[in-house]
């Protein structure tokens, strides 16, 4: 795992590794309202200053009207002053809150910004990797999870520190003697506690890992439920559901029970109660004695129960701040991912050829055994050629189709594109060089015309129609969407059928006018009318460029300028169609299994029917 860092943390180093001694992951990203909250912690601890002054100027105000010779004049500037610090308190209160709450959602919008920013100079292989669940949930959950840290524990830390000490103080002042009956209570509730968290962080653990394994199944059990209705009565799938349920209800009565006892005496000594007990009769015999009068033992009882009142609400915090933390470190962790090295003087490509020399890649080169998914690929593809990437999943189609827009880097060797290693051109301008069309297509939330402008955002209205129409995308936006290019298509594209969304994202790539595409078997799921449509597009979209393309379909590639042949990530054969049927090896192999596939049909594999049943014989 890697480890975390902040933005806004100044022991980050650029490399993207903390020096020894970083500060809590919390903490750490917080750099940009640390100056708020520090102000709101103070003002909370002020109103807590100022709710244990109140409390004492009434209870000079009783003491005062108890007097032989009471003075009223003494008695209503006492309570004024008390009324006075009472309004203070909650208007400091209101103010800290107001502090910690703004400063919680500019935290937030400054942590979305960060990670986006920062996602945007990581490797696109390796944002990839992490997944959209995965990123969602850092990016809007984990972000969340901090409100309660800020907006919520800052004032009432402030307050829930300052109030005790200062009724302890104030306390002390009453009687020394009430003080230390008041702190006796301390050790039992320490004790206690640590009772109550005992392997807390081992149970929080494999509660954790059960609600996960529940929310699994979840998901297996909806996202399956045309498998599971076809093939299953419901008890396999259901059962695998209940279980996981039933390790989740385990692991949380092991945590429940095994902390109980504890956590109810614990609860017990943190009500007033037992506080009230004992200020009472420690009180009640020191005003026997004649040792304390009895307004004394007032403002002594007022004062005893603050301290237990004030932490109480700190100690259902901490849960929070937990989770928090678990958050934090989340956020640490993507924002510690290295960002792909930028050009320090950026060349530009002089064509549309493409490299690869020697290249040596791993997914995985930071693990104890990286697996090769490239070692030693050689491959010259000359500008305006169309190569054709061939060979059984895992070969390493996928993956220098990727290296090409420099998704990763290489481990060894070089990949260079227009004769200058990717490496030394500008992300912007190589993204600008590079095309891609993948096999799935992906459309933003937008209208039809913003998700062509995507790939130029200062193309013309003509541009975009004249991209689409080159696509084949145009008919069917005007006479079959209901507001033709400004029609919305929905979430990743949802409203739309999967060749319309192909074609929509042709004409974001022909708009482009990159030298060079690369095309992942564009046409893998469509339909047959909307194929020939795509195909068409395509046609337009390769002219004249440098095309390569991941072919899964040998008949689409025959007449490509070069074959490319992996196996286990190394160049197995290349050439042209013609010239690798002669050679008749690992290609020629793939064609004859090709033919075969293409021949097979529901009738090559039926049974011959006897004379006597062909007339009961139902057609397919």
């Amino acid at each position: 795992m890697v480890q975390a860092r902040s933005l806004t943390d100044p022991q980050s180093t650029e490399s993207g590794e903390k020096r020894p001694g970083s500060r809590d992951p919390l903490m750490s990203l917080l750099g940009s309202v640390r100056g708020r909250l520090i102000l709101a912690l103070a003002v909370g601890a002020a109103a807590g200053v100022l709710g244990v002054v109140g409390l004492v100027l009434v209870g000079l105000a009783l003491e005062e009207l108890f007097r032989g010779e009471p003075s009223s004049a003494a008695i209503a500037w006492l309570l004024i002053f008390a009324g006075l610090a009472m309004i203070g308190r909650f208007a400091l209160r209101k103010w800290a809150f107001d502090l910690s709450h703004l400063a919680s959602f500019s935290l937030e919008a400054t942590l979305r910004g960060d990670l986006a920013k920062h996602l945007a100079v990581v490797p696109l292989g390796r944002v990839q990797s992490l997944g959209s669940g995965a990123l969602k949930k850092i990016v809007q959950d984990d972000v969340r999870a901090l409100h309660s840290a800020v907006a919520d524990a800052t004032p009432m830390v402030g307050a829930g520190l300052a109030q005790p000490v200062a009724a302890l103080v104030a306390l002390a002042f009453v009687d020394w003697r009430l003080l230390l009956a008041v702190l006796a209570v301390v050790p039992a509730v320490a004790i206690g506690f640590s009772l109550v968290t005992r392997d807390y962080a081992e149970h929080r653990r494999a509660y954790d890992e059960a609600n996960e394994a529940v929310n699994e199944a979840v998901v297996e059990f909806v996202q399956g439920m045309p498998v599971v209705r076809t093939f299953d009565d419901g008890t396999t799938s259901f059962a695998r559901f209940a279980e996981r349920v039933e390790n989740f209800n385990r692991a949380t009565e092991l945590w429940q029970r095994q902390g109980k006892t504890a956590g109810v005496l614990t609860r017990a000594a943190m009500t007033p109660l037992p506080t009230l007990v004992i200020v009472l009769a420690v009180g009640t015999w020191l005003v026997s004695t004649g040792s304390m009068s009895i307004m004394s033992l007032v403002l002594a009882v007022l004062l005893g129960t603050m301290p237990i009142e004030s932490v109480v609400p700190l100690m259902y915090l901490s849960n929070f701040i937990t989770e928090s933390r678990a958050g934090a470190v989340r956020i640490n962790e993507i924002l510690a991912l290295r960002p792909l090295p930028e050009a320090k003087a950026p060349q530009r490509p002089v064509d549309g050829s493409v490299v690869f020399s020697n290249v040596v890649f791993s997914y995985d080169s930071d693990g104890p055994n990286p697996r090769k998914a490239l070692d030693g690929v050689d491959l010259h593809v000359p500008a305006g050629t169309v190569c054709a990437l061939v060979g059984v999943s895992g070969s390493g189609k996928s993956t220098i189709a990727r290296l090409v827009p420099r998704f990763w880097d290489v481990d060894a060797g070089s990949v260079s594109v227009g004769g200058v290693d990717v490496r030394d051109i500008s992300s912007e301008m190589l993204l600008k060089h590079v095309g891609m069309v993948f096999q799935e297509p992906f459309l933003l939330d937008d209208t039809v015309a913003e998700n062509i402008r995507l790939s130029r955002p200062d193309a013309t209205d003509e541009e975009v129609e004249a991209a689409a129409r080159a696509a084949q995308a145009d008919e069917f936006i005007r006479t079959e969407l209901p507001d033709g290019y400004t029609t919305r298509v929905g979430e990743r594209g949802s409203l739309l059928s999967g060749g319309q969304r192909q074609r929509i994202t042709i004409a974001r790539a022909l708009l482009a006018d990159s030298p060079i595409i690369v095309l992942d078997e564009a046409t893998a799921f469509a339909d047959p009318e909307n194929e020939a449509a795509i195909q068409r597009g395509l046609a337009e979209l390769t002219r004249n460029r440098t095309v390569v393309v991941i072919a899964h379909r040998l008949n689409s590639i025959v007449d490509a300028d070069q074959i490319v042949v992996l196996e286990r990530g190394r160049v197995a054969e290349s050439g042209t169609h013609d010239a690798l049927l002669r050679t008749d090896g690992r290609y020629a192999a793939m064609w004859r299994q090709h033919i075969r596939a293409d021949e097979w049909g529901l009738d090559s594999h039926r049974p011959v029917a006897s004379s006597a049943d062909k007339t009961t014989e139902i057609p397919i």
